[in-house]
């Protein structure tokens, strides 16, 4: 028998014991076993259910030494912190539905030591007897921790056995616990944040290894790697000193970067014109009538499949049922209200709808018929040919007694959570996620590029100053995606030389460091069989971006990809001083991305714009609703806009085509967004051939 496991009978004991406890402390029993056990993403959720409101306010105004406004933001860890005198006496007991594993050394002794002190739940002596002295004790604790040295053995090698305190060796253990949690040293089988990395990634043995190499274009060696690598960071450096020695697009000066502002032209009177007409060609539509052209030209409530059988079913009332629920969901009006605008429509069919129809799968199914109509349309190639993303969030309010509600650091305009979406240069909303304001951003990043799942070829992504992090540069670049950031502090940026002979003149002073392409050969194999795993679907990127950043210690494998992540975001750096073209399109990008967010606003207007659902699947799916129906406003603007063009030629009114490009369909205010829900059977009507007109 294993003397690590405690046996049944212990367990029965300890669980007898908790029951004879007050009521306090099977409280705080409770919240212990809802961390462990709870599903990744519920665990706030299932937690805060169990507090009194009397707490919760009591809590909000004795917040010692905190102003209340930072109070209210800090009421959930305060709440845990109650518990914290309980914490140490019952952990041991959660800890035994954890299944703890590890395989590396350090790995192991520590996964012994939470079992011996799982072992001693019920027993619970002042003092334990270790087989030998783990190495993760610090020296520092021994008065406080270490009752009897070992004593000195014949053989050095041979460990001695050490006498310890239960109490200083449990805190130990614990805190050396969760920074290998953290590192991955060990897991929890089945966690999704502390499982085993190992776990989601694809087979490597040597027939699948060679297939993956070849199939996702990677260089054979880690010396043709490396070089390559070095080669595109010189070429783009020479480029960079070439134009500091011609002094127009950037220059050198006190060791900083001077670089020319971006001005754009202004848009011509007779440009201004021309919108204005097509605009009042486009009439004063009711929303009703946009949002039903639209389903009948996608055929988006057809394609809705029920949840439990995945099977389309024709009902009288399916199509209206949809509409009138995607608009409840997108502007945030509730569904009495929407019940009340709409003829022989109830709450209640709106909330068995928001159930059984529009669920998050049939949402992003809308949002991929959406893309792929507006791509098929001449009038939107003017916009961009769609391989280019913006990527910005925004918040969206919630209450603040919601589970999920935060404050982010950068709006500072109260709780609620963060809505983060990528706008295509086509301007479609192309993918859209709801997380926490806590959540690293930049670890999103990637996610919509790889899973869009829409007809778009879509290669690059402008982001503002939140994409500007090396880890997800590095992994987009392997990856196959360019990631362009927009940089804040541009006069201060420092470049890395490829090697230590590497020269470069005129911008020589600029160097802070070189890039260490032997770390990068060392982990080259992980980091080509990471990129593949993240390539082939078997893990998401910004759960493997959450992992590497989550703790202080870097594995061999992160600080890899860092120092890739580094050579890519020098030669980005490089590209963007020297070239005032890409500045521009990025500034452009950017600038579609927050006229996409300002029809967000627009939309999400009613009930002062504040998220109600506490559910996290509830929460992205309003959310998923809300880029649902700004996709299906763009498709119509973008057909009628097609339509009233047309007619502008036939009338003889003379114009450039590439005038289109000055114009945007992301315009809501032709729209009647308010009128009585009324919507007929047969109401609507394909604009399938009015994308098709020659412009």
């Amino acid at each position: 028998m294993n003397p690590y496991h405690p046996s049944t009978t212990e367990e029965d004991a300890a669980i007898k014991r908790e029951k004879k406890t007050p009521y306090p402390r099977r409280l705080s029993t409770k919240v212990l076993s809802i961390i462990a056990l709870a599903p990744p993403g519920t665990v706030e959720e299932r937690l805060f259910a169990l507090m009194p409101q009397a707490d919760y306010r009591r809590i909000y105004t004795t917040v010692s030494g905190e102003e209340e406004q930072f109070a209210k933001h800090t009421a959930r860890a305060t709440m845990l912190r109650r518990f914290r005198n309980h914490y140490r006496q019952i952990l041991p007991l959660i800890l035994t539905h954890v299944p703890i594993e590890a395989t590396a050394a350090a790995g192991k002794e520590i996964v012994d030591t939470v079992d011996l002190l799982k072992q001693q739940i019920t027993k619970r002596p002042q003092t334990l007897t270790l087989p030998a002295r783990p190495t993760f004790l610090d020296a520092a604790w021994d008065a406080e921790t270490v009752v009897q040295a070992p004593a000195s053995a014949p053989v050095p090698s041979t460990p001695a056995p050490i006498r310890v305190k239960r109490h200083p060796l449990e805190l130990q253990t614990l805190i050396v616990l969760q920074g290998a949690l953290r590192s991955g040293t060990v897991w929890v089988s089945g966690s999704e944040r502390y499982g085993n990395l190992a776990d989601h990634l694809v087979t490597w043995d040597e027939p699948a290894r060679i297939d993956f190499y070849a199939k996702h274009n990677f260089p054979a060696t880690a010396g043709a790697f490396t070089a390559k690598l070095t080669t595109l960071m010189h070429e783009a450096l020479d480029d960079l000193a070439r134009a500091v020695k011609r002094g127009r697009a950037v220059s050198l000066k006190d060791e900083r970067w001077v670089v020319p502002k971006i001005t754009e032209t202004p848009i011509p009177k007779h440009i201004q014109k021309l919108e204005a007409k097509v605009i009042a060609e486009l009439g004063y539509p009711p929303i009703t009538s946009l949002l039903a052209d639209s389903d009948v030209t996608l055929g988006l409530s057809e394609s809705f499949l029920h949840y439990a059988d995945k099977q389309t079913h024709g009902t009288k009332d399916k199509r209206r049922d949809i509409i009138a629920t995607l608009f409840c969901d997108a502007t945030n009006i509730g569904p009495t209200k929407m019940a009340l605008s709409t003829p022989g429509l109830s709450a209640g069919t709106i909330l068995w709808t928001q159930r059984w129809y529009t669920y998050i799968e049939n949402l992003r199914q809308g949002i991929i018929r959406c893309n792929n109509y507006v791509n098929r349309s001449p009038l939107a190639k003017y916009w961009g040919d769609g391989t280019t993303v913006s990527f910005d969030g925004m918040q969206l309010s919630t209450y603040d007694n919601n589970t999920r509600a935060e404050l982010h650091l950068r709006y500072q305009r109260g709780n609620g959570g963060l809505f983060l979406q990528h706008v295509t240069n086509k301007l479609t909303g192309l993918y859209g996620q709801f997380t926490r304001c806590s959540s690293p951003e930049a670890a999103h990043v990637l996610v919509g590029l790889l899973n869009h799942r829409t007809d778009l070829d879509i290669d690059t992504a402008d982001t503002d100053g939140i994409g500007d992090n090396t880890l997800v540069l590095g992994l987009g670049w392997l990856l196959g995606f360019t990631i362009r950031p927009r940089i804040k502090r541009i006069k201060y940026v420092k470049l890395v030389r490829p090697s230590k002979t590497a020269s470069y003149a005129a911008i020589d002073e600029m160097f802070s460091r070189t890039l260490n392409t032997a770390l990068i050969e060392e982990h080259y194999d992980e980091v080509v069989q990471l990129v593949c795993s993240i390539a082939e679907r078997t893990i998401s990127p910004d759960v493997v971006i959450k992992r590497f950043t989550s703790y202080s210690r870097k594995s061999g494998l992160h600080q890899a990809l860092i120092e890739i992540g580094r050579a890519v975001e020098c030669i980005f750096h490089a590209r963007f001083l020297e070239d005032p073209k890409l500045r521009r399109e990025n500034h452009r990008n950017l600038c579609r991305g927050e006229a996409w967010n300002s029809m967000t606003r627009q939309i999400f207007s009613f009930n002062r714009a504040i998220m109600r659902e506490n559910n996290v699947e509830e929460q992205e799916r309003l959310a998923l609703s809300l880029l649902l129906v700004q996709n299906l406003i763009v498709v119509w603007n973008v057909s009628h806009m097609s339509r009233a063009i047309a007619s502008l030629k036939q009338q003889g009114y003379k114009f450039d085509p590439s005038d289109f490009q000055h114009m945007t369909p992301l315009m809501t205010h032709h729209i009647r967004m308010i009128p009585d829900f009324i919507l007929k059977p047969n109401h609507g009507i394909d604009m399938n051939p009015l994308i098709a007109q020659k412009l």
